[in-house]
């Protein structure tokens, strides 16, 4: 009963031991997800000169792991920017170091400015993922959207979070050594063809010269 006891236990650890490696890699490395995890986003804001600390968005305004969500942020409605520009920075939280350039929400929209009024309607996030085991984020890339004066901005404030994933497929190993294999066959199957073609030129050669001989 021991013997059987030791057996089992190995043979759980040998069939955990992947996943394990997986659990450590995911603590030691990177930040691992499952589908429809909230990821946290961080924000941060430049006024006049002036950089706020990180501040954590509200999980209903964060995207979700592998899920397409569309939110308005609503936190400019009654700001007075006077003559200074307003600047956004995001960064994804768990230690991904995935953080965005400045993003301009309002620039040069004070009066006798000498810049274009811009202002921010919305942010497309575009994330690139892996799914295995646990997945992972692999690209993150942001696209501002801007309106060029207040009164063609119709949300008045409110921006507009896009939040769009595209999964990256993982290479099927075993569809790749089916088609290593099938190339290896036809390449011997070639090869034969092409040794057997030049045996029977040279056996037709060789009794060519045995008749011209005989002649």
């Amino acid at each position: 009963l021991k013997l059987q006891f030791l057996y089992f236990i190995g043979n759980a650890t040998t069939m955990n031991i992947k996943h394990l490696i997986l659990i450590a890699f995911c603590i030691a490395e990177v930040q691992c997800w499952t589908q429809g995890d909230h990821v946290p986003l961080m924000m941060k804001l430049n006024f006049d000169e002036k950089i706020t600390e990180w501040k954590p968005l509200e999980p209903e305004l964060t995207p979700r792991f592998g899920k397409n969500k569309v939110v308005h942020f609503n936190g400019f409605e009654n700001v007075n920017m006077g003559k200074h520009d307003l600047k956004w920075q995001f960064e994804l939280g768990h230690g991904l170091n995935r953080r965005t350039t400045w993003i301009p929400v309002y620039s040069g929209c004070y009066k006798d400015s000498t810049e274009e009024c811009h202002i921010l309607v919305g942010v497309e996030f575009r994330f690139k993922y892996e799914m295995g085991n646990f997945g992972k984020i692999v690209a993150f890339t942001t696209t501002p959207h801007y309106a060029t004066s207040r009164e063609s901005h119709a949300n008045h404030g409110k921006i507009v979070l896009r939040y769009i994933w595209k999964e990256e497929q993982d290479i099927d190993v075993n569809t790749a050594m089916l088609v290593v294999y099938a190339i290896s066959v036809f390449g011997g199957v070639l090869l034969l063809t092409i040794m057997s073609v030049n045996t029977e030129a040279v056996r037709k050669g060789e009794m060519l010269v045995k008749d011209m001989r005989r002649q």
